[in-house]
């Protein structure tokens, strides 16, 4: 009985076509990678903030009663160090917590904002992820966390997201608050302004609204948001 089997050729052939279909679906399965880890990385630690605030204010009463007077120093000290479990506090004008880049930058590569200065408290959680508080007046704080710590690109949408802690009912461009508490950045607005807005999730906004536009859209980074592309 004569036995048959593949040529050199076709199996060359098949190879070929199996690289072909390699190289057109790997970038796509490594895109929905990092989407699925990122925003289960991002769940977990506005969980770890959310917790911390609530343990916070069952210590310390409402936040419309804490001292918003204090400096960011005293303040992160006061109000949610206590509740964080930290790896390195850095303080402020420190450089040594958010490595290698000491900074935060827009989807399209460009400077946001340096995590150096003397207006900003920074600290390493102690699952690796950065942190940082900046205060903007007597009415509410940023807060900048980096899920990927060391190992990302300190860029936002990615592994940077932007939160607001406020002590009362907060209305402007950039927000509608309507209660205290803690909120991803941009929490009140529209889809469409989540991404269009100046600090919209866009690759030519600044991008710090995306971890409310994947909370607005369930916990999911959609399709039409190109900061991974």
């Amino acid at each position: 009985m004569k036995k048959t089997g593949f040529t050199l050729a076709e199996i060359l052939i098949t190879l070929g076509i199996i690289g072909v279909v390699a190289a057109l679906t790997m970038p796509s399965l490594i895109t929905n990678h990092k989407k699925k880890t990122t925003i289960v990385k991002l769940r977990r630690e506005y969980s770890v903030l959310t917790n911390a605030f609530e343990r916070a204010q069952a210590d310390n009463g409402d936040i419309a009663e804490w001292d918003w007077s204090l400096n960011v120093s005293d303040f992160f000290r006061t109000y949610l160090k206590p509740y964080l479990l930290l790896s390195k506090d850095c303080g402020t004008g420190n450089n040594t917590c958010w490595l290698p880049y000491n900074a935060i930058y827009r989807p399209d590569g460009t400077k946001y904002l340096n995590t150096t200065g003397g207006a900003i408290y920074t600290a390493i959680l102690n699952d690796g992820t950065y942190i940082s508080v900046e205060k903007q007046d007597n009415n509410h704080v940023h807060m900048y966390i980096d899920i990927d710590g060391r190992t990302g690109n300190s860029m936002f949408g990615r592994d940077v997201f932007e939160l607001t802690m406020t002590k009362e009912k907060f209305t402007e461009e950039m927000h509608i608050i309507e209660h205290s508490g803690l909120h991803l950045y941009g929490h009140g607005l529209s889809r469409d302004n989540l991404i269009n807005n100046t600090y919209g999730c866009d690759k030519t906004k600044a991008g710090a609204m995306c971890g409310a536009l994947y909370q607005y859209d369930d916990w999911q980074i959609s399709d039409d948001v190109n900061v991974f592309k």
